[in-house]
């Protein structure tokens, strides 16, 4: 919501903020995402990409869910 708060330039503009947030989305390192969220949709759901990890003979592997 900051990086929203910073592209709208207000903390105040409830409408303004929500319309900012998926350009602040974009504006937040990679490396601070602790899940890594795409955008928020037309009717307000979160979007989020997930991965599941996998042990295979003691080595953690990515498997991609669709």
């Amino acid at each position: 919501m900051v990086e929203a708060m910073k592209v709208a330039g207000t903390v105040e503009d409830r409408k303004a903020i929500m319309e900012a947030v998926n350009e602040g989305i974009k504006n937040i390192p990679e490396d601070n995402l602790v899940l890594p969220l795409h955008e928020i949709d037309e009717v307000g759901s979160l979007q989020w990409k997930f991965d599941a990890g996998i042990v295979e003979d003691g080595e953690v592997e990515i498997f991609p869910f669709e």
